[in-house]
């Protein structure tokens, strides 16, 4: 999201969070995999995320874009995962 311009639909996040996850390129997953992640978005997440200004979200059109606090919190993630991944090598 920090670093797409404009809204990104649901549908294409799910897909990218599920093939993140399963290690796998999107075009190999299957319908209940993205399902899955679909459901836990729209259900749970997104509202929440939307709550705390993480991401905007529009229910009725599916459309998520970033904000302000967007990008900083993907640099604190991407240190996070740099910090957590130098001590599992060191």
């Amino acid at each position: 999201m920090a670093d797409q311009d404009g809204s990104i639909q649901l549908g294409d996040v799910a897909e990218a969070i599920a093939a993140i996850e399963l290690g796998k390129p999107v075009r190999e997953l299957d319908s209940q995999e993205r399902k899955r992640v679909y459901v836990g978005l729209y259900q749970v997440h997104l509202d929440t995320l939307d709550e705390v200004g993480a991401v905007a979200y529009d229910s009725r059109s599916g459309d998520i874009r970033a904000t302000e606090a967007t990008t900083a919190l993907a640099d604190l993630i991407r240190h996070i995962e740099a910090v957590c991944g130098a001590q599992e090598t060191g």
